[in-house]
């Protein structure tokens, strides 16, 4: 039934001439394909991302079905741990989300990120996440949904040592699925506790939990949630020194990520093989598996499950008295480590982003039901040295746009690869002509009086997804993610006629001001990297205060500077 629906999507997708609804089509095939071939899933999703990317994004359907594009593809690379593409993506989905109205694919949007960070180790972002996902959908009175995030929630507290919260979550998980069909969320909240009773040495419980998430799996044919399923019986097993029937599930979990496709299972499947066969030992056997997994591994990317099998490797080489190959893999997995840390903290930053913006757009927009009330207090209760983020640490506090530090934290940590915004991007320095006069002439507190004027212009002329920063006194950086060049000169001179009309009124004083404004776009023929993005915004703007202010202009290349 699945395969015949899979075959005939794909054979509307090669007749379709419409990119429009190719695009919808693309995705209902990626979704479909998520639980079977997740490796095929993602190639058709990013083909729809593409597309969709090349239509009008000015038509609220075409905003839509790029929303749910881009959505899709953060759902799927959460799976493969591509966290940096998953909290890219739902980052540019977010905007275009909330901009259609769509409560559920918001709601549905947080929970991605909170699993992200979760999985990077950021507790405090995943939780905030956490609980911006409840409250949408208890505003949509969603019990599976909020059975699914409250499932999340026990998860995580388990992995933190809390196994009274997680139990207590589980079970207001499996209390709100009352009721309702036998689903896979069912499934997903059985196989969570049956992690936790394994932990707390009730294998009986653990056992009557993990088969009636592996029969739920199976009659929904979720190849790739029963292949997960298996590899945790499978670690039960081998918790209770039964190693012959954990390689008997391994082995049948092996025998269907091959059967299906599913690469990024195999990875996960392989690496279990290879820890179990080392505990045994045999040697032979975990070499093998483990090399296979490493192989596979860095094909397809995944350094966290590499930086584990680095880490196995490593120690069955030292166990061997292989001590040069051990060395080179513990070596590797330093290095891995290494650039996990660093992928922790740029993504850290990206959450704090999105944190910023749901601040500025949402702030008093939803009353809270009792359940994401609760989970808000819990948040505030958690201990400050484990709250060390947060949105007001990149929040100007004059104007409440981001400030100076978040922005240079960007260029240090990130390099700036500036396709974390987008396929095109733009950025516009804004400079307040001839400022120094105004504080002269009527003293700071007018004058930041006018500048907080300015920054709610700046929100109101930009949209939702741009980043504005105020980086110094009347100095503002504005980065525009998946604009063109001609688009970005519109805002700004729409900006630039706006600000020239307007009478700042304050304390009875009518004061008008000028603007110049420097513009720098992301091209083929230039290095993709927000620094060199800055440079030659900069060098726009110097040009556009060189030539008397209250003007903009674009910087096209190192000999051609375009007024406009």
């Amino acid at each position: 039934m699945k395969q015949a629906l899979i075959e005939e999507l794909e054979q509307k997708i090669g007749r379709t001439q419409d990119s429009f609804e190719k695009v919808k089509l693309l995705n209902e095939l990626a979704l479909i394909l998520e639980d079977s071939n997740l490796s095929y899933a993602i190639r058709v999703v990013d083909e729809a991302v593409n597309l969709a990317q090349s239509l009008d994004e000015s038509n609220p359907e075409v905003s839509a079905v790029l929303a749910n594009s881009l959505f899709t593809r953060g759902l799927l690379n959460l799976e493969t741990t591509n966290y940096e593409l998953t909290i890219s993506s739902i980052y540019q989905a977010l905007p275009l989300i909330t901009q259609i109205k769509d409560d559920l694919l918001n709601g549905r949007a947080f929970e991605v990120l909170a699993k992200a960070n979760f999985a990077l180790g950021n507790a405090p972002e995943g939780f905030e996440f956490s609980w911006q996902a409840l409250s949408y959908y208890e505003t949509l009175s969603n019990r599976r949904w909020q059975a699914g995030l409250y499932n999340l929630v026990g998860r995580q507290y388990m992995e933190m040592g809390k196994s009274d919260w997680a139990e207590r979550y589980f079970q207001q998980a499996f209390d709100l699925m009352e009721g309702l069909p036998i689903n896979k969320t069912h499934a997903d909240i059985h196989l969570n506790w049956c992690l936790l009773d394994t932990h707390n040495g009730d294998f009986d419980q653990a056992q009557n939990h993990i088969h009636e998430a592996i029969k739920i799996y199976r009659s929904f044919k979720a190849m790739d949630k029963l292949t997960k399923a298996l590899v945790i019986h499978a670690r039960v097993h081998e918790t209770l020194k039964d190693y012959a029937g954990s390689l008997e599930h391994l082995n049948q979990a092996l025998k269907i990520s091959e059967e299906h496709g599913l690469l990024y299972r195999k990875v996960r499947v392989l690496l279990a093989m290879g820890q179990l066969t080392l505990e045994k030992p045999d040697y032979d056997s975990a070499f093998s598996r483990l090399q296979e997994a490493l192989a596979l591994s860095e094909q397809l990317n995944m350094r966290h499950e590499g930086i584990r099998i680095h880490r196995a490797l490593a120690r069955g080489y030292k166990q061997t008295g292989s001590f040069d190959k051990s060395l080179d893999h513990f070596e590797s997995f330093y290095r891995y480590e290494k650039q996990i840390e660093k992928e922790q903290d740029v993504q850290r930053i990206r959450s704090l982003e999105i944190m910023h913006q749901v601040e500025q757009t949402q702030k008093s927009s939803r009353l809270l039901g009792k359940q994401s009330r609760s989970m808000r207090e819990q948040l505030d209760l958690m201990p400050s040295s484990q709250l060390s983020f947060t949105p007001s640490q990149i929040t100007d506090p004059l104007t409440g746009l981001l400030n100076r530090k978040h922005f240079l934290t960007i260029l240090e940590k990130d390099h700036l690869n500036v396709e974390h915004y987008g396929k095109v991007v733009s950025m516009i320095m804004v400079d307040v002509d001839q400022f120094k006069n105004v504080n002269q002439a009527y003293g700071n507190l007018i004058a930041d009086q006018i500048l907080v004027e300015l920054s709610h212009m700046l929100r109101d002329e930009f949209r939702r997804r741009d980043l504005i920063w105020r980086i110094s006194g009347e100095e503002f950086v504005i980065l525009l993610p998946n604009t063109e060049c001609k688009h970005a000169q519109i805002l700004a001179e729409r900006l630039l006629y706006h600000v020239r009309e307007h009478v700042f009124e304050v304390d009875q004083k009518m004061i008008q001001i000028t603007i110049s404004m420097g513009i720098a776009c992301t091209s083929a023929d230039y290095e993709k990297r927000v620094d060199m993005l800055l440079e030659h915004a900069n060098q726009a703007w110097s040009m556009a205060k060189q030539n008397g202010g209250n003007q903009v202009v674009t910087w096209r290349s190192s000999t051609q500077i375009e007024k406009n």
